[in-house]
C-alpha cells in the first residue's frame, strides 16, 4: 500500500467521525497524520512491516493512530 492510500484512509477516518460528531481534537489529528503520511520521504507500509520502527517518531502520529 502506498503513502496516499494509508493518507486517504486516515482522512476518510476523520470524515466519518465528523459525520458522528465526535471528538474535534481527534478529528483534526486524523486529518494532520493523513497529511504529513501523504508527503512523508519513506513508505509507510515499510515501517509498518519492521517491528523495530516506531511510527510514533513521525511528527503528528500519536499512538493512537499508529495502533
Amino acid at each position: 500500500m502506498e503513502n496516499i492510500e494509508f493518507a486517504k484512509i486516515l482522512a476518510e477516518t476523520a470524515d466519518l467521525m465528523e459525520i458522528a460528531a465526535e471528538d474535534s481534537f481527534r478529528i483534526r489529528s486524523y486529518r494532520n497524520a493523513a497529511s504529513v503520511v501523504e508527503s512523508w520521504p519513506e513508505r509507510i507500509a515499510s515501517l509498518l512491516a519492521d517491528p523495530s520502527k516506531d511510527l510514533t517518531k513521525i511528527p503528528g502520529i500519536g499512538k493512537g493512530i499508529a495502533a
